[in-house]
């Protein structure tokens, strides 16, 4: 079964997605905003999560999935390339589309194929407290020519 959970970006989108539910039993549609409680219960229950951005500069849902060991299926954007790799997930092309990258996501999953450690190193370079040190030690040396001012 394949769930779509959250607020639609556009009523376009929103349309689009309940019509191509309507047509399929395998579909569910929960088009609100989540509590904390069912965005868990839903990233414990998945096998993937498929994130179908049409422009994105970063993704906090790339990043939680990952964190939960689920692969990404998501649009080659900026928001995603760096996130993403054959051993977290499957990125694919405008051209490409997301049904070829969700049967190619599937194949990989039933052979084992995505590395919970992997998604671990993912995130290991992107936990705030570090983020936060790098930044400071950047700008201290732009400031001060050094990490730590006296």
């Amino acid at each position: 079964v394949a769930l779509v959970a959250g607020i639609p970006g556009t009523v376009e989108s929103a349309r689009e997605i309940v019509a191509l539910a309507e047509a399929s039993r395998h579909t569910r549609v929960v088009a609100r905003k989540l509590s904390d409680q069912e965005i868990t219960a839903m990233h414990e229950a998945a096998d993937l999560v498929a994130l179908p951005y049409r422009a994105s500069l970063n993704s906090g849902a790339a990043i939680l999935a990952l964190g939960f060991g689920l692969p990404v299926v998501a649009p080659a954007l900026p928001g995603f390339t760096d996130l993403i790799s054959e051993k977290t997930g499957v990125l694919y092309s405008e051209e490409e589309g997301l049904q070829p990258a969700l049967t190619k996501a599937l194949d990989l999953l039933e052979a084992d194929s995505f590395s919970p450690a992997a998604m671990e190193e993912t995130l290991d370079v992107r936990r705030p407290a570090d983020v936060s040190r790098k930044l400071a030690d950047a700008v201290n040396v732009e400031l001060f020519g050094r990490n730590k001012p006296s």
